[in-house]
């Protein structure tokens, strides 16, 4: 009997969890590894996992850099938001794409975020307000979780 092993990435609404399917002889089952830290859709705030209600979702979060992590997540207002925090200075960038109606908003997130070009907070704030999306910089009251759960 073989058995293959896919790890494949989930995305439900803005949680990201992995979840890994054992192909078996009698069928298959899979085992889901639950994300580090859950988000509260209100406000993005994050928290462990299992220390928040059972219906905010899991954080996907990615490393932007040494010290900075960004997580995205599904507002209460049916759309999404994402959180730049740099973990050192507990600055963050939270940027709402709810008011924003082209897409180029999200596309230009990315790329001064993820890119080889550097800025800063206020920098990618102000670029993408003139833009239509909701963008400010704030001291970080969302949480260490994902910072922690990074190992920063």
């Amino acid at each position: 009997m073989t058995h293959q092993l896919a790890l494949i990435l989930l995305r439900r609404t803005a949680a990201c969890c992995l979840a890994l399917f054992v192909p078996l002889q009698a069928g298959a089952f899979s085992i889901v590894i639950e994300p580090a830290c859950i988000v509260d859709p209100s406000d993005g705030q994050v928290v462990p996992a299992g220390a928040g209600p059972v219906n905010w979702d899991g954080v996907g979060s990615s490393t932007v850099g040494e010290g900075i992590v960004t997580w995205d997540y599904s507002t209460n207002r049916a759309n999404w938001a994402a959180i730049v925090q740099i973990c050192r200075t507990n600055r963050a960038l939270v940027v709402d794409f709810s008011g924003a109606d082209g897409g180029q908003e999200e596309d230009v997130f990315y790329d001064m975020v993820f890119g080889e070009d550097e800025y800063t907070l206020r920098d990618i704030a102000n670029t993408l307000r003139g833009l239509g999306a909701e963008a400010r910089t704030a001291r970080n009251y969302y949480g260490s979780c994902v910072c922690d759960a990074a190992g920063y």
